[in-house]
């Protein structure tokens, strides 16, 4: 396959303008429309810094998303942040190195806002795009990232209780814990993160399933766990991320999560201060340890 046709599919596959490409990889906007046009045969270290850049890599005969789960962290981490309603507390998290790297794309590529309150719908759509993309990047099952599907997929909320009660930290993601309303979701089955997927199954033990079938439960080392709101009885994770996970489902419920996610920017305040410059590799204590009941 020709250089212009991989630039051309790593637009379509990651729904990036050349122009916002060029910015994610730092070159020049015409190189990159010189590299489409034919004109401008790159070299391999150019090519892989464009694909690199876009999350994506070449297989085959075919563009696809590394599954970097940075990607999708970053994105809920910025989300967190720009909405005022949820508290302190999220704020004072830090990105990690790549992390960062993520939202100093996102800032180049203009998908975070520090425009007036005149130009929110317009800011609203960049906000929904770089969840998208980021969704679309990590994909429903990150690279590296631990998981195991259990028990059967109708019986999530179920699933979610009996964690708890066994005395394990967990968060329930997806767009229908994300607006509290389990009864009307767009994501079918959200997925459930915990510390240890398999010391979970191991101790209620629950059979191992086909991800299509089952609970998915998803390691998190706490991200995931710190931004923690509870409703219907539920542990559920921050906005953010819930978001982000609605957005990496199959099929066309991404594009409800979407329209979802733009409705919910239009109608909260925002925090407009500065967002993260310094990168931190700090991480939260393991969060596999019995909790305490909360007087």
């Amino acid at each position: 396959m020709s250089a212009r046709m991989i630039i051309r599919q790593v637009c379509v596959r990651m729904r990036l303008s050349r122009t916002e490409l060029a910015r994610f990889a730092e070159v020049s906007p015409s190189t990159v429309g010189r590299i489409v046009a034919g004109t401008l045969d790159p070299t391999w270290g150019m090519l892989t810094r464009l694909l690199d850049a876009a999350g994506t890599r070449f297989v085959g005969d075919d563009v696809r998303p590394t599954g970097d789960p940075a990607a999708g962290a970053a994105a809920a981490l910025v989300l967190d942040r720009l909405l005022v309603s949820l508290g302190g507390r999220l704020r004072q998290r830090k990105p990690t190195t790549a992390m960062q790297s993520w939202i100093d794309r996102f800032e180049r590529a203009g998908f975070i806002p520090h425009g007036p309150e005149t130009q929110r719908f317009m800011q609203a759509i960049q906000v929904r795009r770089m969840v998208e993309i980021a969704a679309t990047v990590s994909g429903p099952l990150p690279r590296g990232v631990p998981a195991l599907a259990v028990g059967d997929a109708r019986h999530w909320r179920e699933a979610a209780l009996q964690i708890d009660e066994a005395g394990f930290d967990y968060a329930a993601s997806g767009l229908a814990p994300a607006l509290e309303l389990p009864d009307a979701s767009f994501h079918a089955t959200p997925r459930i993160y915990v510390s240890d997927p398999a010391a979970v199954a191991r101790v209620l033990r629950w059979p191992e399933t086909s991800p299509e079938r089952g609970v998915l439960l998803m390691s998190s080392d706490g991200p995931e766990l710190s931004g923690i709101t509870c409703g219907h009885a539920l542990r559920l994770t921050s906005l953010g991320r819930a978001f982000v996970d609605a957005c990496s489902a199959p099929s066309d419920r991404w594009r409800s999560a979407g329209a979802a996610l733009q409705a919910v920017l239009r109608d909260r305040p925002w925090d407009h201060s500065p967002y993260f410059s310094t990168p931190s590799s700090s991480r939260t204590g393991n969060s596999m340890t019995r909790r305490r009941a909360v007087p």
